[in-house]
């Protein structure tokens, strides 16, 4: 029995065994993306079936937008998520079935081939500019799971990117403003539709990561969802006020306000 990982632009074929997906070079399946760990998953296929194990990665690895726990049986068609990278499970298929159903439901672009097994390196791509496409990738990612009313899956996506940003804020990395309020606006969205006050604690930690006052238009939707929702967050205002301290002595008039309205979060 063949298998084979899809997605619009690769068809990978999965050798018997034992077939590693991860960072790592030596992984069989390379994904240059900082949201996958060296060794994040492995495949394990035979005449029997196919058999996909997370390796304790820290973002974890969906299985039809679902996480999964330890070892699952994958069957064919079966969408596999790592990070930004979605692919397709093929069982058995024959070549004339496989050109016309390539790359269908894929973003272009999700795959960097393994340089050992499918073709020589791709020239290296600095890091903001891959960035930059991961950000692109997570944010349609959201966007389309939100309109289809699939939270599990947008939750996934927008954990991955605040996750990232915040990473790249940390690393004093100057970001599009269109990435940092899309994301603002999913966690809101988010925190309104799953009822769950982390994804209020999310917007804190985006903006005390990236030391800038919240402008008034948020906080303004911020006062709605936790009204609506009884939130209490005190200790995320907290958190978020001590990460604004540095710039104490810079602050304008308009900026003391808005900080004043988001005390007023704390109740």
């Amino acid at each position: 029995m063949r298998y084979r990982f899809r997605s619009a632009d690769a068809d990978i074929a999965l050798t018997g065994g034992r077939f590693f997906i991860g960072r790592a070079r030596e992984c069989q399946l390379v994904l240059d993306d900082p949201l996958v760990s060296r060794r994040h998953a492995v495949v394990f296929t035979d005449g029997d079936g196919s058999r996909l194990e997370d390796l304790g990665s820290r973002n974890g690895t969906l299985v039809n937008g679902e996480r999964i726990e330890g070892s699952v049986e994958l069957a064919d068609g079966d969408r596999v998520t790592i990070g930004a990278h979605s692919f397709l499970l093929a069982v058995g298929e024959d070549e004339r079935q496989r050109k016309a159903t390539l790359g269908q439901g894929f973003p272009s672009g999700a795959y960097e081939r393994p340089p050992a097994t499918m073709r020589p390196p791709s020239p290296v791509v600095d890091e903001v500019t891959r960035s930059v496409s991961i950000f692109g990738m997570l944010v349609a990612t959201c966007e389309r799971a939100l309109a289809r009313g699939d939270l599990k899956e947008a939750e996934s996506a927008a954990a991955n990117l605040a996750v990232s940003l915040r990473a790249e804020l940390l690393r004093g990395r100057d970001l599009d403003p269109h990435v940092m309020n899309e994301l603002v606006g999913f966690c809101l969205d988010l925190a309104g539709q799953t009822g769950s006050v982390r994804w209020i604690d999310r917007v804190f930690e985006i903006y005390g990561a990236a030391q800038e006052v919240i402008d008034a238009e948020t906080i303004d939707r911020i006062h709605l969802v936790v009204i609506a929702q009884g939130f209490s967050v005190g200790q995320s205002i907290e958190g978020y006020l001590t990460r604004l301290q540095p710039r104490d002595g810079s602050l304008d008039e308009d900026e003391e306000r808005r900080i004043h309205r988001v005390v007023e979060l704390a109740g």
